[in-house]
């Protein structure tokens, strides 16, 4: 049966579904726009995933359900120019397609994002699961390591130190015994002092860190009066300003001895001299340690504070760590042939309220005796 043409066919094309002169574009632009929409797809994919990204299982199925989608457009866009709606409503069409595949990739991205974020925290839950384990399954090991230094090696070096004294002490011991003795004894406190740096480091280590406010007055008075016990030809000075505190726990004093220890022992004097100035601003403390010494051979100045063998190594190294761990800093301020200079800045503390109005000045000076 022949089909009559009437005046819609005459604005929307011919009867055999050819454009008429007053045909729309609106079907090839929805269908070029499902095209586009799979190649930006696709770029995306390639961009973000990579070739091997695509080629895994979730990739190819994402692949497959962006294809229908996209396809659906295109043959949309095709079935739309071959009906017999008038051409002018086909940009109202076009404009619903586009408008639900907006909303249908708005929705996407939404999920995606919620989807994104849920898989992050999930991963970001796991890593500190795992990192919490590793920290504890490591804090095991230093502190058995730290029992271990304690009771077995500083034990033994002590018991050591003690046999070669009593030896010393015979008055029948030959010269040259003796002289090989007293280097046992004089190794084994090296012995003793580099375990206890390696003790120190261990408990510094420790995840659970804690500070308190610290009188660096009392600390370094306790320091220095050490410091004549072992080395009783040593002149030392102090001079404080004020009652300085500062945040930091009972390893301070590792650091302080570190620091005195190392200005006498570089010291070929028989008479060494080292005086300790503190300072007191409205945040921070300063503490500067200077020696009479023959000073810090340039080539030794730029790694004066890293770990090493021989020279100043280890000692001064774990006194940056621990200055570093209460948020200070310590420096080589001044160093030639007149003697050296170091300067350790520490954030300042409020004293304990009992104390809390104690601001003096003392000046302290010890000598041989």
């Amino acid at each position: 049966m022949d089909r009559v043409v009437g005046p819609d066919d005459r604005h929307s094309g011919g009867v055999d579904g050819t454009a008429g002169p007053n045909s729309s574009s609106a079907p090839v632009a929805v269908a070029a726009f499902g095209a586009v929409l799979f190649a930006a797809d696709v770029g995306a994919a390639l961009v973000l995933l990579g070739p091997d990204g695509i080629a895994t299982a979730d990739g190819v199925v994402g692949r497959l359900v962006a294809a229908l989608f996209c396809g659906g457009i295109v043959a949309g866009g095709y079935r739309l120019g071959r009906s017999d709606l008038r051409a002018s409503r086909h940009p109202r069409v076009a404009g619903w397609v586009v408008a639900a595949a907006a909303g249908f990739l708005a929705l996407g991205l939404v999920v995606g994002l919620v989807e994104g974020r849920a898989v992050e925290r999930a991963v970001a839950a796991e890593r500190a699961l795992v990192e919490a384990e590793r920290a504890e399954s490591q804090q095991q090991r230093l502190e058995y390591l730290n029992g271990l230094l304690r009771h077995e090696v500083l034990n033994n070096a002590g018991i050591i130190k003690g046999y070669a004294e009593l030896l010393l002490n015979e008055e029948e011991l030959p010269a040259s015994a003796r002289a090989s003795v007293d280097v046992i004894r004089r190794q084994s406190d090296e012995m003793t002092d580099v375990i206890q740096d390696v003790r120190t480091l261990v408990q510094a280590a420790d995840v659970a860190e804690t500070t308190e406010p610290v009188d660096v007055t009392a600390a370094l008075e306790d320091e220095l009066a050490a410091l004549q016990a072992t080395h009783p030809a040593a002149e030392t000075d102090l001079q404080v300003d004020g009652a300085p505190y500062v945040a930091a726990d009972d390893l301070l004093s590792r650091a302080f001895s570190n620091l005195l220890s190392n200005a006498v022992e570089h010291d070929p004097a028989d008479d060494p001299t080292v005086s300790v100035t503190v300072t007191t601003a409205p945040e921070r403390v300063r503490i500067v340690v200077a020696d009479d010494g023959p000073g810090v051979p340039a080539a030794e100045r730029a790694e004066l504070f890293e770990p090493g063998e021989g020279g100043h190594g280890f000692g001064l190294y774990l006194v940056r760590m621990l200055v570093r761990r209460y948020g200070g800093e310590v420096e080589l301020s001044e160093t030639g042939p007149d003697g050296s200079v170091f300067a350790v800045d520490l954030p300042r503390a409020e004293p304990p309220a009992g104390d809390a109005g104690e601001v003096t000045t003392t000046e302290a000076a010890t000598t041989p005796g």
